[in-house]
């Protein structure tokens, strides 16, 4: 049995950040698909504007782990907002 149903898995997500001092946020994502996929985020400060785009691609049944300021926007500093994966229709991906 899988560990997460169908109606668990989030298509899009919304999730606060914080790498001020030695706080460093992390995000874990599974792909539960039989195809290959991408996860377009960005980071969004307190007044709502938005960072430039990352991108990661996920393997079939692919799952990977990445900390804002190591691995997703290296040299970030002190920052303290969103991290938002809005769900994009399959043919804008």
């Amino acid at each position: 049995m899988p560990a997460l149903l169908d109606p668990d898995l989030a298509l899009e997500f919304r999730v606060p950040v914080d790498t001020t001092g030695a706080l460093n946020t992390g995000v874990a994502l599974y792909n539960p698909g039989a195809a290959a996929a991408t996860v377009t985020m960005r980071l969004l400060n307190a007044a709502g504007n938005a960072g430039s785009p990352v991108t990661l691609r996920l393997a079939p049944h692919g799952q990977v782990t990445r900390f804002v300021r190591d691995d997703l926007y290296p040299g970030v500093g002190d920052f303290q907002g969103t991290l938002d994966a809005p769900r994009r229709p399959p043919w804008l991906q």
